[in-house]
């Protein structure tokens, strides 16, 4: 997808961590961060950084009367173990009191590794949360929107997601404006270019914070967290998340392909290997097709079917001209 201009990133860098010192920073200086960013009047600040652990508590009560002063600050909740998210210490409950809203980033990798989804509510049946990126895009839109995609998953009794999208990631070439962490907290970044915008703090520092295999991972190495976040929002505000079709109607699409080429294989069976070449292609151009739309099929199957329709046919023909022949040799004998 192309790039959503209000969206921006204030990155925890190396120049950040150069200037500023070792990490974990004073929370009095997410603090002042938060009030330089809320001077411009931004739309939402997303904190991809997690406050679980009490600190300082001078520092922790100068944090939360930022967050609180704000009015627009989102905080991010961590899965632990298999049926709760972690729970803050209850020197922290004031902080997140005061954010405007607090949302999961989990997200979901598949077998080989790769995160292409997540779930926009998951958690403990009686505690689902939303999805960080998701309490943005509500925000940046000021309209009740309903969630994308109705499909759900049960990971146990305790556990339970729903609304599972795929994310739409931008080009590989491309990337979010972001600004460094040390340049907004010292004012030398302009106002104008915080104002109205939805604005993500997070690491990406090199061997800093959560960071994961993706599908553009093959040219730029593993993607930071709060990218993931970014392209997860930028998606939403083009209404371009990518929605896996239900698995009956997948099933549907592959099993009526493979029929169609069967009727023209005996139809036409001259023209077997043309045939079978074209519904492979119209597979391919129909699961292009349906990404464009914002749904996805996955054409495997399907292919897999047409090539083992067209194997087993040729097996089929041989063998009945082979029979043929057989019998008109023994005839002549």
């Amino acid at each position: 997808l192309p790039v959503d201009p209000r969206i921006l990133l204030v990155t925890i860098d190396g120049p950040s961590l150069k200037k500023l010192g070792q990490w974990p920073w004073p929370r009095s200086l997410h603090a002042d961060l938060i009030d330089r960013l809320s001077a411009a009047q931004p739309a939402a600040i997303l904190f991809d950084v997690v406050f679980s652990e009490p600190g300082n508590p001078a520092n922790d009560k100068r944090l939360a009367d930022a967050v609180c002063n704000a009015g627009n600050v989102l905080l991010p909740l961590l899965r632990e173990g298999p049926a709760s998210y972690i729970q803050p210490a209850e020197q922290m409950q004031p902080l997140l009191k005061c954010a405007k809203g607090v949302g999961h980033i989990n997200v979901e990798a598949d077998n080989d590794g790769v995160v292409r989804s997540l779930y926009l509510r998951e958690g403990p049946l009686d505690a689902m949360a939303p999805q960080l990126a998701w309490l943005a895009y509500q925000m940046g839109t000021q309209e009740p929107t309903p969630m994308p995609a109705e499909s759900h998953g049960k990971v146990s009794e305790q556990w339970h997601r729903e609304h599972g999208i795929r994310i739409p990631f931008i080009a590989a070439h491309s990337h979010f404006p972001s600004v460094s962490y040390v340049s907004v907290l010292r004012g030398e970044v302009s106002p104008e270019l915080l104002r109205n915008r939805l604005i993500l703090v997070g690491a990406t520092a090199s061997g800093m914070g959560d960071r994961f295999a993706t599908p553009i991972s093959s040219t730029l190495g593993t993607t930071a967290g709060v990218e993931i976040q970014a392209n997860v929002l930028n998606g939403l505000l083009q209404e371009r998340s990518i929605v896996d079709l239900p698995g009956w109607l997948a099933a549907l699409m592959a099993t009526s392909v493979v029929a169609l080429l069967l009727g023209l294989l005996l139809y036409r069976p001259r023209y077997a290997l043309w045939m079978t070449l074209g519904c492979m292609a119209a597979a391919l151009i129909g699961s292009l097709a349906l990404l464009r739309l914002g749904h996805w099929w996955s054409p495997a199957a399907c292919l897999i079917g047409l090539l083992l329709s067209y194997l087993i046919w040729n097996w089929r023909r041989l063998s009945v001209i082979l029979a043929y022949f057989g019998w008109e040799l023994a005839r002549l004998d």
